[in-house]
């Protein structure tokens, strides 16, 4: 895939559900694929999780693609979209590119933090 705008930074974590970078439906191109509020309740979970690692964003600079969309529209099922930076488990630290492996302990706290952001923004929810 050709990345949006090469060789800028990227958030560390990107929400995404069609709408503006409010979670907000955008003018003239349809509905978002969750209500804002509940976008913005997992952006501030993400926050909370990832204090200080770095930027969480909604809809920027993916605004969510095509699977979302469509589940959302066929189900009427609420979509998120999560976009992890990979600098959090494919750096230095974390990746040995001789057997082209990321250390699995690294994949397995990723794996829990993201577990807590969800279990946290479901029960504000």
């Amino acid at each position: 895939m050709t990345s949006v705008r090469p060789g800028e930074p990227r958030p560390l974590i990107c929400l995404s559900n069609r709408g503006d970078r409010e979670g907000m439906p955008v003018r003239g191109c349809g509905h978002v694929t969750c209500p804002p509020e509940w976008i913005r309740a997992l952006a501030e979970s993400f926050r909370y999780t990832f204090a200080g690692e770095g930027e969480v964003v909604m809809n920027n600079p993916f605004a969510g693609g095509y699977i979302s969309q469509y589940h959302y529209e066929h189900s009427g099922i609420p979509w998120i979209q999560i976009e992890i930076n990979r600098k959090l488990y494919l750096n230095e630290t974390y990746f040995d590119p001789k057997p082209l492996r990321v250390d699995q302990r690294i994949i397995r706290e990723l794996r829990e933090r993201i577990s807590d952001c969800i279990v946290r923004f479901l029960t504000v929810l």
